[in-house]
């Protein structure tokens, strides 16, 4: 559906160049997550930030464990 853009008196017009969208945006995670968050009042868990942080966590731990064996 196309609509007639809107003249001023001085007969400037306003919105001739609008193009419709061409598919619909859909927020991300992140985007979701903090929308849920602002609005329910709780976040709900990033299981992907604990599974990083418990990773990390072990490879930063490792090399000690590997000298603690071999001492």
């Amino acid at each position: 559906m196309k609509t007639t853009p809107y003249t001023t008196k001085s007969g400037l017009q306003i919105g001739c160049r609008y193009e419709t969208p061409r598919r619909v945006w859909e927020p991300s995670r992140t985007e979701n997550m903090l929308q849920k968050a602002l609005l329910d009042g709780k976040p709900s868990l990033d299981w992907d930030g604990v599974l990083i942080i418990v990773v990390v966590a072990a490879l930063m731990a490792l090399p000690y464990l590997v000298m603690a064996v071999q001492i």
